[in-house]
């Protein structure tokens, strides 16, 4: 049992590094969505259109939006139906 254990830890230990390059990657593409999307935004009001926004809303703040969308891009779910334009 305690050599489970001693394993999970090395594990963890070892990752540690890639964990953070894998956050600031995420932050770093879900920061260009962000901006991305509010450009759009900003260009679909001057022109009187309406279209959707790049991501989902799931907590109601934008940037948050944008990281949460760029981290389910990461792990695999890609839902890019709105990204044509």
């Amino acid at each position: 049992m305690a050599l489970y254990v001693i394993l999970v830890f090395r594990t963890i230990k070892e990752i540690r590094l890639f964990f953070m390059i894998f956050a600031v990657c995420i932050l770093c593409f879900g920061n260009a969505i962000y901006i991305l999307n509010r450009s759009r935004l900003a260009e679909n009001a001057e022109a009187e259109e309406e279209k959707e926004p790049l991501f989902d809303r799931a907590f109601g703040n934008d940037l948050i939006d944008a990281i949460l969308n760029q981290f389910m891009l990461g792990v695999g779910e890609f839902f890019t139906d709105r990204f044509e334009d």
